[in-house]
């Protein structure tokens, strides 16, 4: 299985989506929202000269299907083949940006979206009640 596949196109680039490591995880901070967690390479189109090595960008967003937004977490130009150095923002609640219609990210959410309903179905998450606080956050079970 490919590792990376083709997403969508625009005049600039070419989206892939890494389907090996596109997941579902929970959000940080919450236990009752999912997020998609999912790294996305962008690469030109190559013109007849011949590239060495081909150069590209790799990006790395988190979704967010219960409000409609997306943060980005790294974006970085790599060539060749990526490093395990790349710097990445912390996950932060007030760095969410709501999807505008049309927009690259748009295209980038719509089509993950639907692309995690095959690879990752959504998982129904439990409503904490209150007795969860003690065994979440105090270790001690009721």
């Amino acid at each position: 299985t490919e590792r990376f596949v083709q997403i969508f196109a625009d005049e600039t680039y070419t989206y892939y989506l890494d389907v090996k490591t596109a997941q579902r995880i929970a959000c940080p901070y919450r236990d009752d929202e999912q997020l998609i967690d999912v790294w996305v390479k962008l690469v030109e189109p190559q013109d007849t000269a011949y590239h060495y090595p081909q150069t590209y960008i790799l990006e790395h967003y988190y979704l967010r299907p219960a409000k409609k937004q997306i943060q980005l977490l790294c974006e970085a130009e790599i060539a060749g083949r990526p490093t395990n150095d790349l710097v990445q923002k912390p996950y932060l609640d007030a760095n969410w940006e709501n999807i505008v219609p049309g927009s690259v990210e748009d295209s980038l959410y719509q089509v993950v979206i639907e692309k995690m309903k095959v690879l990752s179905p959504e998982k129904k998450i439990k409503k904490s009640g209150g007795s969860n606080f003690f065994d979440n956050v105090l270790r001690i079970a009721m």
